[in-house]
């Protein structure tokens, strides 16, 4: 379900905040960036510890890299065993909720929000936002350079294929890649020997 927020003068959802929750969010993001940069061990438990005080639910044994952005944490959820590689990005504004076992690559952009566009006769910056969550659900891969939009649900046990734009809903069990990502077949359990 698609939430519009219309606000001519800012266009965002920052503008609607109060003077002191302005500079817990600043704070936030200036927090963000500086643990973004420590590398190993040290950076993944201090970075772990960190979105475990600031996103509105974590798993356990979860991983985030070095230069990942969060915006909006109090609208994301991350499940158990799940990891987002470097340099990746997540807008929270629209609410995002990823599974257990989900592994992420670099650069991968989940936005769960978009610019209005009514009309040609006002500019774009003008007609206000959409938000719509995202659900990403169990044994997911999402490859590098992915991007998800907002209104998606990825079904358990797919994989999106690198460099891919998920626009629609992908079915549990499937592989989707290309732009707009499509169906490229479905995922059959293996035999190991």
């Amino acid at each position: 379900m698609k939430e519009s927020h219309d606000n001519a003068d800012t266009n965002d959802k920052f503008s609607d905040l109060s003077f002191i929750d302005k500079i817990k969010f600043e704070l936030y993001m200036i927090e963000q960036s500086i643990l973004g940069l420590i590398p190993g061990v040290i950076g993944y438990y201090l970075r772990r510890k960190f979105f475990q005080r600031n996103l509105k639910k974590v798993g356990i044994h979860f991983s985030i890299s070095m230069f990942c952005d969060i915006t909006w944490p109090n609208n994301v959820c991350i499940g158990n065993n799940s990891g987002m590689s470097k340099f990746g990005y997540i807008d929270g504004s629209g609410n995002v909720n990823i599974g257990n076992d989900v592994l992420i690559g670099p650069n991968v952009k989940i936005i769960s929000s978009s610019h209005n566009k009514y009309t040609t006769k006002i500019p774009t910056r003008l007609q206000g936002w959409s938000y719509s969550r995202i659900n990403i659900k169990n044994n997911v891969w999402i490859g590098s350079n992915a991007i998800i939009l907002m209104g998606v649900t990825i079904g358990n046990n797919s994989i999106v294929a690198a460099g891919s734009v998920v626009t629609k809903d992908v079915p549990s069990n499937t592989i989707v890649g290309g732009i707009p990502a499509k169906i490229i077949k479905k995922r059959v359990d293996e035999v190991w020997d």
